[in-house]
């Protein structure tokens, strides 16, 4: 099968200018992630573009490497935030994003060292939410924004259902990351992965990183929490 993405690309943020406001934010995120081993390879020189925040069921948080207990984590968030931390442009409503969710540390549980990443969800194409979307004025006249994203759609637009975490017996604490990615070619096409574990592909070290830069996508916030096999 042959995969087409358009040549377009179209630019709604400024990357390289992160508001006075948020560099410290931005860089602390960025800290939290190099010390868990979070994609440290993937995110090289990168920095967080905004901050992403995951609410599961009875207000339970992602926090940046908190401990969430697979029970608690069994159902689909309720509710994506994402606040921006690089001014608005004309564009950035217009654009279609995608989150993903990964585990970086699955593991087949027999006693061997070895360990894959694993796809847990992807939701694709998606909008921010027209009716919710707040713009934020700072004091260096930069307008940033805070906005979310309508739960009510993410249904249709889920391209691999949402699995909550399953460690297995005797396989350590493992990392499940959330990532938004912003979809520079435009609207993604309905590709599934052939199986989750390594992100449908048979090669050892195939990831979420793999998957985004064949399709061009660009990360701008990430969030991720820990959990363990409790039986």
């Amino acid at each position: 099968m042959t995969f087409f993405v358009a040549s377009m690309v179209v630019e709604s943020i400024d990357t390289n200018k992160i508001i006075p406001t948020y560099q410290n934010w931005s860089n602390s995120i960025y800290e939290q992630l190099e010390s868990d081993d979070v994609l440290t390879l993937y995110l090289q020189n990168w920095k967080p573009l905004g901050s992403l925040q995951i609410k599961y069921p009875e207000d339970r948080l992602v926090e940046l490497g908190n401990y969430l207990a697979p029970l608690e984590t069994s159902s689909i968030p309720v509710e994506f935030t994402f606040k921006s931390f690089t001014p608005i442009t004309k564009q950035f409503k217009k654009e279609y994003y995608s989150i993903t969710l990964t585990d970086l540390d699955s593991n087949p549980g027999d006693g061997g060292s070895y360990s894959y990443e694993k796809c847990h969800s992807i939701w694709q194409n998606l909008k921010f939410n027209e009716d919710d979307f707040t713009i934020i004025e700072n004091p260096d006249d930069k307008k940033s924004f805070i906005t979310t994203f309508d739960i009510t759609s993410f249904q249709k637009f889920q391209l691999m259902e949402y699995i909550g975490p399953g460690p297995k017996p005797n396989t350590d604490v493992h990392r499940y990351v959330f990532i938004l990615f912003r979809q520079p070619f435009g609207k993604l096409p309905n590709h599934k992965l052939r199986f989750r574990e390594r992100w449908g592909s048979k090669y050892e070290g195939h990831g979420v990183e793999d998957w985004a830069n064949y399709y061009g996508l660009k990360p701008i916030a990430i969030n991720y929490f820990k959990s363990s096999n409790e039986d």
